[in-house]
């Protein structure tokens, strides 16, 4: 997961968030759908952490990312408790 998580953006975070206890937002910024999901974010001013995945250089197809997405898509929002909501309209 190195490749992945060395790419952490963040998007209104609060940093005095506790440590372990945020959401992420997995995205490429060339995709529509993951640009759905952070204008929804923006409009609602929700602080969230985001790690950029490059669909192009088929970032989603790695080993690393599979174990995270097994459909091999983005974006999938992963809620400070570990659960994972895969599709853009449902986030």
């Amino acid at each position: 997961m190195r490749i992945i998580l060395a790419r952490i953006f963040y998007i209104g975070y609060d940093e005095g968030q506790e440590e372990g206890k945020f959401m992420l937002l997995y995205d490429d910024d060339k995709a529509p759908n993951p640009r759905r999901v952070r204008v929804f974010l923006a409009e609602k001013g929700v602080s969230i952490k985001k790690v950029n995945v490059e669909v192009l250089a088929n970032e989603h197809k790695t080993v690393e990312f599979t174990k995270i997405s097994p459909l091999h898509r983005v974006p999938i929002l992963e809620l400070d408790d570990g659960t994972q909501i895969f599709e853009s309209l449902a986030i």
